[in-house]
């Protein structure tokens, strides 16, 4: 029978033993790159937010998980979030429904902590989504020359930033996390690695007034010739306030153009290629008719509905794009039954209510995989249904049930974990 606890940090020696197994990719392989691997966890656990824990065998530990009690922005909303990461199970004993013990645990402590929602980065997504977890907004990364974004901004008020920065540096970041759905709320000792003598990565903020309004987090790398004088500036993460800032924050890029070959610019933005002179990425590779190949995308962060209620419970007061519209929600969650069934939700100029029964216009099911990438406004229920994802019982109302649950920006989440 398994045991699922707790790992103290003084005893991660296993944790790292079987993690290391587990992601091969990660390069952990000898004595010296475990202890330093081990030595990283436990500064890593200083953040109040992060628990390890491991499950067990007969006394011996099989597989391991990291979890995060997190704060997400939803829709304006600070909502409780539970995030796992560092799965992995111990390579005698894979296909032993370890790792779906290991799920099932996560789902049922944030259940147990009240947290309406999940979050996670997976290894493999067609894994998660069987256990309930849908897609967010895929990532887009730009290489081009560094001429090619705009030098409309101002310079002045672009430096770099040091460690005494870190509080400012953080409040700018949950400054923006206000206002963007599906960012999480960071605490000052998540910057601290950026700032490490080790550390290759560089940040630059744009200030006024006393205030970071932007900031840059980018590295040095070798281009694809391997000549040294060959070099490529990847853009890690950006976030900004205003127009201004970002403004700032992209003449410093443009100006690097007689030192630097490419920019490797990693953004959420799907409108971002607008804004470059020429966005094509120096492959010359050409779609027909004449499409220039400008950018790769990929799909990461996912999202799972625990509680229906509880979810709409929190939304409350929120505004479903002013819609009118008595809806019954019928979910499919084989993993966590708790959360599958049928629920009637009265929608009052974009207010809903959760009725116990009622009379309903119209129902829809799906999985509660595409219930929470649309929820979250990954997704449209037009698109859900036209994909055979989702059903309606009179497709007179797709268009109001679209309007109910669409979302004119995507989720954005820069936190790794």
């Amino acid at each position: 029978m398994s045991e699922i606890k707790p790992i103290p940090s003084e005893n991660l020696d296993g944790f790292v033993d079987i993690f290391a197994d587990a992601y091969p990719g990660v390069r952990v392989h000898s004595q010296a790159d475990k202890e330093k691997l081990c030595e990283r966890l436990k500064e890593q656990t200083a953040d109040p937010r992060i628990c390890d824990y491991g499950l067990y065998r007969d006394g011996r530990l099989l597989g391991v998980m990291r979890l995060f009690d997190f704060t997400m922005n939803l829709f304006g909303r600070k909502v409780p979030v539970g995030g796992i990461g560092s799965v992995a199970v111990e390579l005698m004993h894979k296909k032993e429904h370890i790792a779906k013990e290991i799920m099932q645990f996560f789902l049922s402590h944030y259940d147990e902590k009240k947290a309406p929602l999940l979050v996670l980065w997976p290894f493999r997504p067609d894994f998660y989504r069987k256990m309930g977890f849908g897609l967010g907004a895929r990532i887009n990364q730009y290489c081009v020359k560094p001429h090619s974004f705009p030098a409309t901004g101002s310079k002045e008020h672009v430096r770099y930033l040091t460690v005494d920065d870190i509080p400012v540096l953080n409040d700018c970041y949950n400054r923006y996390a206000e206002t963007t759905t599906g960012t999480i709320e960071e605490l000052e000792i998540r910057w601290k690695a950026y700032f490490k003598p080790t550390s290759t990565m560089k940040l630059v903020g744009y200030e006024e007034g006393g205030r970071i309004q932007a900031y840059l987090i980018f590295q040095f790398s070798p281009g694809e010739s391997g000549s040294w004088l060959d070099n490529k500036v990847d853009v890690i993460e950006c976030a900004y306030e205003n127009r201004e800032a970002l403004a700032g924050l992209l003449t410093f890029l443009h100006t690097q153009f007689d030192q630097i070959e490419r920019v490797v610019f990693t953004t959420p933005d799907d409108s971002f290629y607008y804004i470059l002179e020429d966005p094509r990425n120096g492959t010359l590779n050409v779609m027909r008719p004449v499409y220039h190949e400008s950018n790769v995308c990929g799909v990461g962060i996912m999202y799972r509905v625990l509680d229906l209620e509880r979810i709409f419970d929190i939304l409350k007061d929120h505004d479903f794009n002013g819609q009118t519209c008595r809806l019954k929600l019928v979910i499919r969650d084989s993993f966590f039954p708790q959360n599958d069934g049928g629920r009637v939700i009265h929608f009052a100029d974009g207010r809903p209510r959760l009725v116990a029964r009622g009379d309903y216009d119209v129902e829809i099911a799906m999985d509660v995989a595409d219930f929470s990438s649309m929820l979250m406004g990954a997704v449209t229920f037009e698109k859900l249904y036209e994909y055979c994802l989702a059903d309606v019982s009179d497709t007179a109302y797709i268009g109001a049930v679209n309007r109910v649950f669409y979302r004119e920006h995507k989720p954005i989440c820069m936190t790794t974990f």
